[in-house]
Order: C-alpha cells, then structure tokens, then sequence
C-alpha cells in the first residue's frame, strides 16, 4: 500500500538581486563591495502550523580577489548575512564570510580550497531554516594527455534556527573522487565516487528516528559540446 505525500507547501518563488563594486588598486589586485537582497515566497503555508514561512533576506560583503601571476589566485570576503521570517519562524542574523584559493603546484597539477557560508531552506516545522558553513580541498591532476582525475573532501555544518528551545545540527562529510577522459573537442566520458557521510544531533527527531546516514554513490557520465 503506498502512502502519498502532499508536499505543495514545499513550493516557492525565489528572486536574488546581486550588486558587485570593485576597485582595482593594481594589476591582479581588487577589492570589491557586494550587495545581495532576496524575497523568498512560498505559496502555501506550512501544513504543521498554517504559516507561510516566507522571508526576505540582505547581506553584505567586502573582499578582495587577487592573482599572483597565475601561479595562486583567488579571493577572499567577509560581511554579514540576514534573513526575516514571518513569525513564528525566528530570523536569522550571522557573519558572512567566503574565500577560494587555486594553487598551480605544476602545469599538470591544481590545489583548490574554497570556503563558504549561505543560508539554507528546510521543511521542519520547527525551525526557519539553517545556515550552511562548508569547507572544501581539492586537487585536480592531468595523468595524461586526455585524463584528468579530481579528488576532494568536502566538510559542511548546517546550523539550524529554531522556534522556541528546538535544536539541531547536521555534519556532513563527503568524498568524492573523479576520472575524466577526453575523448574529442566534442565527447568526453567521466566517472565519480562519492562517499557521503551525516551525523545529526539536537532535540526534534521522532523516537525511533535516526536522521544519520551514510552513501555511497557511483555515476558514470557520456557528455557532448558543440
């Protein structure tokens, strides 16, 4: 017997306005100004507590992107996010901050690190939503001429916001590795492992209820460009 789940009250419209000022203080060198506003509108209310948990969200950040000659390159930001629910849903205020970083270690061989935060939407009842603070370190090597192999680790935390004394946090951590094979300018035939792991904790979970996996994922991928 199967058993259908409405999830309309899932359904949203979502518009982002992004504005970036930069000053170029000297060649490979800037620093930038950006403003981010969003309005997140669901169309029906949560069918928990008949509430719509539409927000409206800005932030602000100030970075700098810099190149050394091609050799390490990236940028860095630091700011601060929010983001205003309708009540009973709790706001959230917190610091911002991003950077990426790219090493060219040789020709053949890459280095990346890339940290981020944003905020992420949930269909708990319980909580607002989350803010997502993920780390990543990669590398990606040419063993030859037409392959190319991409290895990373990937550390996120998800903090959720919650109404009254409800908690939660999530931990996830994934490895993923990935040959590339070029096979034209047109084909090319790639593979991919990734290993995800969570580990849940707080107070809402269902007796019974483990909110704790672990995947293993395997995908093989024939891609075609003009």
């Amino acid at each position: 017997m199967q058993t259908l789940i409405n999830e309309d009250d899932r359904d949203r419209t979502q518009r982002t306005t992004n504005l970036r000022l930069g000053y170029e203080t000297f060649p490979g060198q800037q620093y930038f100004l950006q403003l981010k506003w969003d309005r997140r509108v669901y169309e029906k209310s949560d069918r928990v507590i008949n509430v719509k948990r539409s927000s409206e969200g800005e932030s602000a950040l100030l970075g700098m992107t810099f190149d050394l000659n091609g050799l390490v390159f990236g940028e860095w930001s630091a700011g601060y996010l929010r983001q205003d629910y309708q009540d009973p849903f709790p706001d959230i205020n917190k610091p911002l901050f991003g950077a990426s970083l790219n090493w060219n270690v040789t020709r053949l061989s890459t280095v990346k690190f890339i940290v981020q935060r944003e905020i992420g939407e949930t269909t708990s009842s319980r909580f607002s939503g989350y803010t997502s603070t993920s780390t990543l370190l990669g590398v990606e090597h040419e063993l030859r001429r037409h392959v190319l192999v991409d290895i990373s680790l990937n550390y996120t935390s998800d903090d959720f916001q919650g109404i009254g004394a409800a908690e939660r946090e999530d931990k996830t951590y994934d490895f993923y590795i990935g040959p590339t094979y070029l096979i034209n300018r047109y084909f090319r035939l790639s593979a991919a492992y990734h290993r995800l792991k969570r580990d849940s904790s707080g107070n809402t979970s269902a007796p019974g209820v483990v909110d704790d996996y672990l995947k293993n994922i395997v995908l093989i991928q024939f891609q075609a460009q003009l």
